[in-house]
């Protein structure tokens, strides 16, 4: 008796990262400077939304290792990729460029899904929405709200994330 076959899979199937998938990422990194948000904390959810692929949070730091590795400007800190974005990658190709800034105008249209998750917002962890208690008074106030800020605080913390 023979060994069965395995049928061999093809190296598209095997690859964790398609061109679109590198794209949403860098074009995620840059409307995330450019709005003031959390990248480590929405970087996960906005690829499974994008892409329909779950990606682990090493995966994508070693992607934008790879980037800085591959396109970034070797002179500078692999830190420029974080706070320049895609600036930073000296070498990235203008058709990639090109592609990364038609989601960025496509980000920005729908901006509004967004609003909920700026940077301001987070760090106090209070919505945008006008509230009747001053600052000062609610967080002298005990009762069910205030374990309801409790876990706002709690989730707007910082987290270690994707320390690359």
């Amino acid at each position: 008796m023979g060994r069965k076959k395995v049928p061999k899979q093809n190296a598209d199937s095997l690859r964790v990262w398609r061109d679109d998938h590198r794209i949403q990422l860098l074009a995620w990194l840059d409307f995330c400077l450019e709005q003031g948000l959390d990248f480590d904390k929405t970087i996960v959810d906005h690829l499974k939304f994008q892409t329909g692929k779950d990606f682990t949070a090493r995966q994508i730091r070693d992607k934008l290792r790879g980037e800085w590795a591959r396109d970034g400007d070797h002179r500078l800190s692999r830190a420029t990729l974080r706070s320049k974005g895609t600036k930073g990658l000296a070498k990235l190709d203008d058709t990639v460029r090109k592609k990364i800034q038609e989601i960025l105008c496509d980000l920005r249209a729908s901006e509004g899904r967004y609003a909920l998750r700026n940077r301001a917002s987070r760090e106090r962890g209070w919505s945008r929405a006008k509230s009747t208690v001053s600052r000062s008074t609610r967080s002298n106030v005990s009762g069910p709200d205030s374990s309801k800020d409790k876990a706002v605080a709690e989730a707007a913390s910082p987290v270690s994330g994707l320390n690359w």
